[in-house]
């Protein structure tokens, strides 16, 4: 798939990696989560560092794939 997007002429992608449910465990334990990283409007951040409001955003969007 990325290939064929890279052979097409595509030159940016995102690529989700953390399932909604690494997500959830990451706010119920955010001491065990402390590596797991996000990359939003081109920053990265430390997930468990977010507000919760922000956590729960990014756990919607990862839930519908966006």
């Amino acid at each position: 798939l990325v290939r064929g997007y890279a052979s097409a002429g595509g030159f940016h992608l995102h690529v989700n990696l953390q399932t909604p449910e690494t997500l959830r465990a990451a706010q119920a334990a955010p001491a065990s989560y402390g590596q797991v990283m996000i990359r939003m409007s081109g920053l990265s951040a430390r997930f468990v560092s977010l507000e919760r409001k922000m956590q729960d955003a990014l756990i919607h969007r990862a839930e519908r794939g966006v």
